[in-house]
């Protein structure tokens, strides 16, 4: 037992071996779902897209971001995303394998949040763990790339949660900009990204109510997150007819 606990002090001892571990915990879910290829909408979604992308020139592209969609939704970071993947290495393995060290890197964060407010590396580890192994829940966004929004909306939504704490405790006017920037890419991933300013709304809520935080410094942080959602909503208005 001592031995065990050596091993998960020095692994919690540097964040860089915390991303190790949950890389190596997480092998089998890279293994198993390596090789999906395109299947599905995956079809029309990226291999259709990543055929158009070939010949278009870049402004065409970029235009391409903004267009009206057939499925209604304002999607431009979900796209530009599929974008640079294409950009980078136009491969469903390649794609997929971003799609899981998003998910990874969203158990990282998760680690680092804990850590940051328990103070407790161990507890802090037990939760990246236990979120990078939540299959259950987001297995379909794992594997099936046409639905890796749910994934990677959730790693910059975790993001923006993170700089939402630091805001909360240390009131720097920097983190309100972070919280605008990853808060604006969520929602423009896709709508399920508007649970995190539900989510950061609670929390500085309850650092409100324990007088932890004045009035204005619950309102700046509500008004950053107000501007990422009217920046959405003009988007849609705008772009989705």
């Amino acid at each position: 037992m001592s031995r065990l606990n050596t091993i998960v002090d020095l692994i919690v001892s540097k964040e860089r071996y915390v991303f190790v571990f949950l890389l190596i915990v997480n092998l089998p879910l890279i293994i198993f779902t390596w090789d999906t290829g395109w299947w599905g909408d995956d079809w029309w979604m990226f291999n259709m897209y990543f055929t158009k992308l070939s010949f278009s020139p870049f402004p065409r592209a970029v235009m391409d971001l903004l267009e009206p969609k057939s499925d209604g939704h304002f999607t431009p970071v979900y796209y530009l995303f599929n974008m640079l993947i294409y950009k980078v290495y136009p491969s469903p393995q390649f794609l997929h394998f971003v799609i899981v060290l998003c998910h990874i890197g969203t158990a990282y964060v998760v680690f680092i949040i804990i850590k940051s407010t328990h103070e407790d590396g161990r507890l802090a580890l037990l939760s990246g763990v236990l979120f990078s192994m939540s299959y259950c829940v987001c297995f379909k966004a794992l594997a099936w790339n046409t639905f890796h929004s749910h994934v990677t909306n959730t790693f910059t939504g975790v993001v923006a949660l993170y700089y939402a704490l630091q805001y909360l405790g240390h009131k720097r006017r920097l983190h309100l900009f972070y919280i605008f920037l990853f808060v604006l890419l969520t929602l423009l991933n896709y709508e399920s990204g508007f649970v995190f300013p539900v989510i950061i709304g609670i929390f500085a809520l309850f650092e409100l109510l324990k007088k932890r935080i004045s009035i204005q410094t619950l309102l700046g942080l509500v008004l950053v997150m107000m501007v990422a959602i009217g920046i959405y909503g003009f988007g849609t208005f705008c772009f989705m007819g």
